[in-house]
């Protein structure tokens, strides 16, 4: 699988100044190798002493891309182009650097893979970047052979080989003529051609189709499918060769969390947007760096109602990353639709584990808006309760409002499937969207769930604040529906709501966030 940090050699993230916050893995060795020195703290002192002035000046200019000599150990030119991006807070910037080839390949004929004869990546990128001089519009397309490494492990390198041999004589019979194509690296091929969108479809869907068929290597048929990533030429406000492949590795990145097997094409310019961390996602899933904790949730009785299951990482590089952080980008990227799943079947899982000692234990698990509206969705929730043999009443899905409102009709038919098999649902985040009685009393909800942002003022001696929560909580009653507070953090905060009527607490008040094997020794009255 590609990510932006395989295609360049390297990413790394500075602050205004230039002073560097991280490097990604594959880079910090690439520089080191070149310098022979442990890795400087500002970015302008990668670069020979020529080019300095000019790199800590782009800091403060509108210039996003440029070239460079870096610092090497044994006096070589090592030229590189670098592409700059402001991430979304303002206060950071994302540089990505690649190295360049000399003169002699501009035409990229001499630079090609020893094992498919094709241009390889330094001979793309020139390709795209005299495209873009010429102001040609064009795709380019990203090709990435799914489960390629299982097969290598399975058969060895020879195999693989021949397979990557295989796979370009078909990229090469199928392509039009115009086509210009090579190889990226590893199971990774590129392709750049014209042509109108629909034509586009009409190549990209042949594409997968001839790597449907079986390959016959050694005798061996290994069946295999391909995944495409496509970005366009005109995307962006200031194209060049990192933006397309940056743009291309997005569309991937997407395509293979929907299931594989399929072409995206990039849909937008994300402005300020961290794509290291997008690869470090990808990345993490891989290492299996995701994982679940659980905050109960407790009646007024002080009685363990349940827990609601949420998603941790900790990455292997950047340690621990806020939800906060990684969720919007994985929404941002498809990745959300992948995880979801998971994290539900997980959940199902652990739900049976805790039956037995608490019986009556009701799961909440969060479902995003790409997971609900996905036309399989009561099948993938009933096939994770089924999997875990729980009993569907134990497990509640929450949803926020603005996925109800979202395309209607699929929700109301999903709801309705689900519901009648058990499933509960309630509504995260209530309040803070249309907070409709009309969407409340359509739909089969069990429970609302007040936001945090109207809990805390609780009890801060404004009446205003305790009067919307009573009205919240009043409201649901009177359409017998239960009421979850979110983010109980005072003993002020739980006198109201216990007097309030409130159902069920959650919050810090009553408990943390804690390890599954805590939640199943959670000692409780």
């Amino acid at each position: 699988m590609p990510t932006l940090e395989r295609m360049f050699d390297c990413v790394l993230r500075t602050d205004l100044a230039g002073e560097i916050a991280y490097v990604s893995p594959r880079g910090r060795d690439w520089l080191e190798k070149i310098s022979r020195t442990s890795m400087p703290d500002n970015l302008c002192q990668l670069f020979q002493l020529a080019d300095q002035g000019r790199i800590a000046a782009q800091l403060h200019s509108e210039e996003e891309r440029s070239l460079g000599t870096l610092q090497s150990a044994d006096g070589a030119d090592v030229p590189v182009a670098m592409r700059r991006m402001k991430l979304i807070d303002g206060k950071q910037f994302l540089f990505c650097l690649l190295e360049t080839p000399g003169p002699g390949l501009a035409g990229g004929g001499s630079h090609r893979d020893d094992l498919t004869a094709l241009p390889t990546r330094p001979a793309i990128v020139l390709e795209i970047d005299r495209r873009l001089g010429r102001s040609e519009t064009f795709w380019f397309a990203l090709f990435n052979i799914d489960k390629f490494r299982l097969i290598n492990e399975s058969f060895g390198v020879a195999v693989a080989d021949a397979l990557l041999v295989e796979a370009a004589k078909r990229l090469k019979a199928i392509m039009p003529a115009d086509t210009w194509l090579g190889r990226l690296g590893a199971d990774e091929f590129a392709c750049l051609w014209g042509g109108s969108e629909a034509e586009l479809q009409q190549h990209l869907d042949e594409v997968l189709l001839e790597f449907a068929r079986p390959f016959v290597i050694d005798g061996k048929r290994l069946y295999m499918c391909a995944t495409i990533g496509v970005s366009s030429s005109t995307d962006g406000q200031s194209p060049g060769a990192g933006s397309l492949l940056a743009n291309a590795d997005t569309a991937l990145i997407a395509a293979k969390a929907s299931g594989g097997s399929c072409w995206k094409r990039y849909a937008e310019r994300r402005a300020g947007l961290d794509y290291s961390l997008v690869s470090a996602i990808y990345n993490g899933i891989e290492n299996g760096e995701f994982f679940l904790v659980y905050q109960p949730q407790f009646g007024i009785d002080g009685r363990l109602y349940g827990a609601e299951a949420l998603m941790r990482w900790s990455s292997y590089d950047r340690g621990f990353v806020s939800p906060g952080q990684f969720i919007p980008v994985a929404e941002q990227f498809g990745i959300i639709s992948f995880l979801g799943r998971w994290a539900l079947r997980v959940a199902c899982h652990h739900l049976k584990q805790i039956l037995p000692s608490h019986p009556g234990f009701l799961m909440s698990v969060n479902v995003a808006a790409s997971q609900f509206g996905a036309p399989d969705f009561a099948d993938q929730v009933m096939a994770a309760v089924q999997e875990a043999d729980v009993p569907p009443s134990s497990l509640v899905l929450e949803i926020t409002e603005s996925t109800l409102m979202h395309n209607s009709e699929r929700t109301e038919a999903a709801l309705a499937s689900l519901r009648a098999a058990g499933i509960r649902f309630s509504i995260d985040d209530f309040g803070t969207g249309f907070s409709s009685l009309a969407y409340l009393t359509r739909f089969p909800v069990y429970a609302i769930k007040i936001d945090k942002s109207f809990i805390d003022p609780v009890g801060s001696g404004e009446a205003a604040p305790d009067r919307l929560v009573q009205a919240m909580i009043n409201l649901a009653h009177s359409i017998d529906l239960k009421v979850v507070a979110e983010g109980v953090e005072t003993e002020t905060q739980r006198q109201f709501l216990a007097l309030s009527h409130c159902d069920i607490l959650q919050g810090y008040l009553t408990g943390r966030p804690i390890a599954f094997d805590q939640l199943l020794n959670l000692d409780v009255r």
